[in-house]
C-alpha cells in the first residue's frame, strides 16, 4: 500500500466502526487528493443531478494524524477542494441517502433516501476500487478502473447515466454496475462533514472502501473487467483522450 499500512489502515476503520454519531468516530481531513494524480471528468446526467462534468476517481483523504483514507464521493451536490484544505471534522455514519439537498452539508437525511440494497452496491463497488489500490498498484488500468469504479457509484446512487470519452472507461462502468447489483453488502461506511464546525455546503461526503482480507477473491471477478477494457483497447485501437 502507498501511504498506509494495512495494519494502521484496519486500526483505523476499526476506530469507523461505532456508526451513528459524531462521537462515534471522527477524524481531521486537510488535505483531498484526486488517483491518479489529476482531475478526470466524466458527464453525469440523472433526474436529481446533471447534466454536468464532474472530477471523478479514487479520492485519497490526508488526515491530521498523517493517514490516507481511499474513499469514494457519493455526494454531487457540494464541493471541496483538491490539494490542502481545513481541517475539517467529519464523522462516520451509514451511507441512507444521497447528497440532493444541497442547502446544508452531505449527511445522513440530507437528500433522497437510499435502499439498503443500493447503499450495499454502493459499498461493494467502494471495496472493490480501495482492494484494487492497494492489492494491484501495477495494474496499468487501474486509472480508468477508479474512474469506472466512481461513475459505477454514481449510476447506482442517482439512476445517473455516466460516460466517458473513453469507451473502455464505459464498458466498465456497466460490468461493475452488473456485479454491484448482484453481490451488495450488508453495511456502508461513510465519512460526512461536521455542519457545526464547518459551515454549509462546502465539503463532501464519502463512502470509505474496506480492503478485502483475501484479495484473490476480487481477482477472479476483476480478470473479466479488465479483460474487457483489454479486448476494447485493442479493438479500438488509439484510446480516445479522457477530459481533464
Amino acid at each position: 500500500m502507498r501511504n498506509l499500512s494495512l495494519a494502521s489502515f484496519a486500526a483505523l476503520l476499526t476506530g469507523f466502526m461505532g456508526i451513528g454519531t459524531a462521537a462515534a468516530g471522527t477524524v481531521e481531513i486537510d488535505s483531498l487528493a484526486v488517483y491518479p494524480g489529476g482531475s478526470t471528468t466524466v458527464s453525469v446526467v440523472s433526474p436529481a443531478y446533471g447534466p454536468a462534468s464532474v472530477i471523478t476517481g479514487l479520492i485519497l483523504l490526508g488526515t491530521t494524524g498523517g493517514q490516507t483514507i481511499p474513499v469514494f464521493c457519493v455526494d454531487l451536490f457540494h464541493d471541496i477542494g483538491i490539494g490542502s484544505i481545513g481541517p475539517y471534522t467529519y464523522y462516520t455514519a451509514p451511507v441512507t441517502t444521497d447528497s440532493s439537498d444541497a442547502s446544508s452539508p452531505s449527511g445522513p437525511g440530507n437528500g433522497n433516501p437510499l435502499s439498503a440494497t443500493v447503499s450495499g452496491e454502493i459499498q461493494t463497488l467502494a471495496d472493490i476500487g480501495v482492494s484494487k489500490y492497494i492489492y494491484d498498484s501495477t495494474d496499468p488500468l487501474l486509472g480508468d478502473i477508479e474512474t469506472a469504479i466512481a461513475g459505477a457509484i454514481w449510476t447506482v446512487e442517482y439512476d445517473a447515466t455516466v460516460t466517458s470519452s473513453n469507451s473502455e472507461i464505459n464498458a466498465l462502468i456497466a460490468s461493475y454496475v452488473s456485479y454491484a447489483e448482484a453481490n451488495p453488502q450488508t453495511f456502508s461506511l461513510g465519512l460526512f462533514p461536521d455542519g457545526d464546525t464547518e459551515g454549509f455546503a462546502n465539503t463532501q461526503g464519502f463512502v470509505v472502501g474496506t480492503p478485502v482480507p483475501e484479495p484473490s477473491t476480487w481477482a477472479m471477478a476483476l480478470i473479466g473487467f479488465a479483460g474487457l477494457a483489454y479486448a476494447a483497447f485493442r479493438r479500438g485501437g488509439k484510446r480516445d483522450a479522457i477530459a481533464i
